[in-house]
């Protein structure tokens, strides 16, 4: 089901998502307004009380505003010291380091009552490179250690640093000093303390009121929930006739800086009677805040009966809604249980798993042994193509059955589904949407990162749980299963779609025992991570993207080469047996679930040094074919050689769900395979790298393989490889040619980009007699964001600064630029052909039809027939039009951690 327009202006929508704020409602009543409200965002399918599939990732801080409560400054003098003693001089710029590799602290008395301060911000004279903790003391309390706080990353790129203290158990009673631990630097160097505030938050009632009348995606303590506001004093109601052995479920809770008692009440009215179902009170004394709770109400008091269900809270003296509000997640009614023939699915995605490196797959170090044995009773799949070679753009095909060229979300910014006003949540159809739709309890549990909330992928999932502690990153599987065990056996009616997904096997790698000395017993003893970095990229390349690995030891940082790819295997393959071991814990526990559909698949693979090559950016094959091993109930043991792809998951979990396939996907069921009738699966398998600028790849049956590079920058533009993977798998031996075939092949391959690939397209003609010359400006013209696949001069397109390239066309030429990075809403185009000098500029929001500016008359001006254009440019969307909001991870300092953890960043 589509959502209309309306529903969604102004939200935060479309799967890459940046920064999210309560969305003023077009059409919106007086509802919700008073004090008392029956705000109804509740549904009538009966059973799931929460109207649709909320869209937007609420973000507190836009309802309320800000002030600061007192301010300090430190660079003219004042009540403040350094510790330790000495270490530094003031300046007016702020403090002058005194001694070698010093971490100075700022102390400074102050008399804050803890109850009307939320937060301390601290700006500093640009971003630290190290933590940044801040402590307290409190009257009456001389105990050591000082409570306190660590950032990691300041809250904007200009070194802003705002601590949440309110929801800190130990910020109460009356502050008395405050002290500020800074980085250390060398002797000499200064560092730039500008100012320090304390702020107070203030609650905006007409934002809270329209935040009220919706659902949204609420997150407590990583643990992202459909959900509604339920302040005190709102009511939330919904009439139903409860069947006998109705039970009511549903999670409450509380946000993190909620410091006063919150009572949460569900209440029914059957004719004149009132019947108390439920009563329990949260408190931040008791630690129940920033977490969810779980509650299940019997129904028996009104089983038979129609009933008013009511949700309501009551808060305690000097409740302020600033501090945070009272949540109320996915309420539901579970009726008794029905048989049925529907089969729970649970998807497991082992992030960066290179499908050679299993035993399963002839590995010959046995890595997988309990996927082996679980594999027995399964199909496995030996040919499975990628549609990206990292994780964004990948999930994106496996959750809709596109191929990555298609969905648009091949950037971590911008997109299809982002856009300037409102574009619609619909612009992508979701496995996980589908599913809820057609019944199912759908739940992801993840590692975070790429797969945070703020990238959308919540999208269709009642409950999704994230992993942030990157430092803890050995925990993070095991914890995840422990939770998608306990999720499967909850008791429910309905049946439940769990995506469940983890990075235990991406770098950093490191050497995880016992597996690393059991695996490769004649190693040595091993310490330490190796990670994967990025050289600059420069223009003189194409700005395509470069790794190398670096073995981390402490402080100590080695860059390894080729007589280290040893090692490197040895630890990768050690994260793959750590891996493992929890994969049989998760067997283990489904054991005698016999109508689970289970799949065992990654997004990607990785190269490990095969010919220079480091990481998850290229498309050669160990970047590509990854694993997929699938249980289906009924299903015996089979051997798949066919070529698959992940888009075609998407289309057969809805196949064995009873659902309808969407038209127009790329995805095809594998259902006909298992029963032994022809493939379904076409013989082609698409695969795009955007963001290292390696182009698209055609893999044909497994046999051939073409990878066109789209860069639009020399040296790349137009290059086609060419392999004969049978005879050649791992791809050393180009063959490309000047011959007709390999012609035939590159024009397959522009075909398919000028037919399917999305984004701000400018086309560029010159029939002559001329050279057209011509300088285009603007935010979109970026050097991992600019293509071209049917640029055939090396010449033609010349990168000159950021946001600015320069074309020189000879007579006889015509190409397309792609921009898939649309920041801003101007595109300007100035040069000369001939005698003739031009200038014109393209609103691009605009664009609703393919817009014309070139030669006609013996003189440059707009109109025409874009099909009739000779020498000139037309600029169009192809697929949705799309202006990209910034990256999420420059607008949540937690999720940037993520990344950098992972070599993202």
């Amino acid at each position: 089901m589509r959502r209309p327009i309306g529903w969604v202006v102004g939200a935060c929508v479309g799967l890459v998502l940046a920064g999210c704020q309560p969305a003023s409602q077009s059409g919106d009543t007086d509802e919700g307004q008073a004090s008392t409200t029956t705000a109804n965002v509740f549904a009538d399918d009966g059973w799931r009380l929460l109207a649709d599939d909320p869209t937007g990732l609420l973000d507190s801080s836009t309802l309320v505003d800000v002030r600061a409560v007192t301010t300090w400054r430190f660079d003219t003098g004042g009540s403040w010291r350094l510790e330790p003693d000495n270490a530094g001089t003031p300046t007016r710029m702020g403090l002058k380091l005194a001694g070698a590799a010093l971490r100075p602290a700022l102390v400074w008395p102050v008399d804050l009552e803890a109850d009307q301060v939320d937060a301390i911000e601290i700006e500093l004279g640009a971003r630290s490179p190290a933590p940044v903790a801040l402590f307290w003391r409190v009257d009456g309390d001389d105990s050591e250690p000082l409570p306190k706080i660590v950032l990691q990353r300041s809250d904007s790129t200009a070194g802003v640093y705002r601590f949440p203290v309110a929801g800190n158990v130990a910020w109460r009673g009356r502050v008395t000093s405050l002290r500020l631990e800074l980085p250390g630097g060398r002797a000499g160097a200064p560092v730039r303390i500008l100012r320090a505030s304390a702020l107070s938050r203030e609650s905006d009632a007409g934002k809270l009121a329209e935040a009220t009348r919706r659902g949204w995606k609420i997150t407590l303590d990583d643990d992202t929930r459909n959900a509604m506001l339920l302040p005190p004093d709102t009511e939330r109601s919904s009439s139903r006739r409860i069947e006998a052995g109705t039970v009511l479920r549903f999670g409450y809770g509380l946000e993190a800086g909620v410091r006063r008692p919150v009572r949460f009440r569900v209440d029914a009215t059957v004719g004149d009677q009132e019947i108390e179902l439920f009563d329990d009170t949260l408190s931040f004394a008791s630690g129940d805040t920033g977490r969810w709770h779980d509650a299940e109400v019997d129904l028996e008091p009104v089983a038979g009966k129609t009933a008013v269900l009511r949700f309501s809270t009551e808060a305690g003296e000097g409740y302020s809604a600033a501090a945070g509000v009272p949540v109320l997640a996915n309420p539901r009614l579970v009726r008794p249980a029905e048989s049925s023939e529907t089969p729970d699915i649970v998807l497991v995605v082992i992030d960066t798993l290179r499908a050679d490196h299993l035993s399963l797959y002839g590995y010959p170090v046995r890595t997988s042994p309990r996927l082996d044995a679980w594999a027995k009773r399964s199909t496995v799949f030996r040919q499975v193509v990628a549609q990206a070679p990292w994780t964004l753009p990948s999930h994106a095909s496996l959750f809709t059955g596109l191929d990555a060229i298609r969905h648009g979300v091949n950037h971590d910014v911008g997109g299809a589904g982002v856009g300037l006003g409102a574009v619609p949540t619909g612009s992508l159809d979701m496995l996980a949407e589908r599913l809820r739709e057609a019944g199912y309890l759908t739940a992801a549990i993840t590692g975070g990162a790429y797969l945070h909330p703020r990238y959308g992928f919540t999208q269709g999932f009642d409950r999704y749980r994230t992993w942030k502690s990157r430092a803890q990153s050995d925990a993070e599987f095991s914890t995840g299963v422990d939770h998608a065990l306990e999720l499967l056996a909850t008791p429910r009616d309905r049946p439940v779609f769990l995506f469940l997904h983890t990075y235990a096997v991406h770098d950093p790698y490191a050497p995880r025992g016992p597996h690393f000395g059991k695996l490769y017993p004649d190693q040595l003893p091993a310490r330490g991570r190796i990670a994967i970095q990025t050289e600059p990229s420069k223009p003189v390349d194409g700005f395509r993207q470069n790794n190398y690995f670096v073995h981390r030891k402490g402080a100590e940082s080695e860059r390894l080469g080729e007589a280290d790819l040893a090692k490197v295997r040895a630890f990768y393959d050690s994260g793959i047996a750590a891996m493992d071991r929890q994969l049989g814990r998760l067997f283990k526990g489904i054991r005698g679930r016999e109508g689970t559909v289970i799949a065992v698949t990654s997004d990607h693979g990785e190269a490990l040094g095969e010919h220079g090559r480091v990481g998850h950016v290229e498309l050669t094959d160990e970047s590509l074919l990854v694993p997929l091993v699938l249980r289906i109930p009924g299903v015996s043991r089979r051997e798949v050689d066919d070529q698959v792809r992940l888009i075609d998951l998407m289309p057969t979990f809805l196949e064995l769900a009873g659902e309808p396939v969407p038209e127009g996907i790329d995805g095809v069921s594998l259902l006909p395979l298992l029963r032994g009738e022809t493939s379904p699966v076409p013989p082609e398998a698409w695969a795009y790298s955007a963001t290292g600028n390696r182009g698209f790849a055609l893999r044909h049956a497994g046999r051939l393989k073409a990878i066109l590079d789209d860069n639009a920058f020399s040296p790349t533009p137009g290059r086609l490889s060419l392999f004969d993977l049978r005879a050649d798998p791992d791809e050393l031996v180009d063959l490309a040619t000047d011959s007709a075939a390999t012609e035939r092949w590159r024009g397959r391959l522009i075909a398919e980009a000028a037919q399917r690939a999305v984004g701000l397209e400018l086309t560029v003609a010159n029939t002559g007699p001329d050279v057209l010359e011509a300088v285009v400006t603007g935010s979109m013209v970026r050097p991992v964001g600019t293509k071209s696949a049917d640029l055939a001069c090396a010449d033609c397109v010349t990168w000159r600064a950021m946001g600015s390239l320069e074309l020189r066309v000879p007579a006889g030429t015509r190409f397309t630029l792609r921009f898939e990075k649309v920041f801003g809403t101007q595109l300007d185009i100035a040069g000369r052909f001939g005698n003739q000098t031009f200038r014109h500029q393209w609103q691009v929001d605009q664009l609703d039809l393919p817009t014309v500016f070139g030669m006609q008359n013996g003189r440059w001006q707009t109109g025409a027939d874009p099909m009739t254009l000779t020498t000139g440019f037309v600029a169009g969307w192809r697929g949705m039009a799309a202006i990209a909001a910034e990256s999420p991870a420059l607008l949540d300092p937690e999720l940037r951690e993520q990344l950098e953890a992972l070599g993202y960043l």
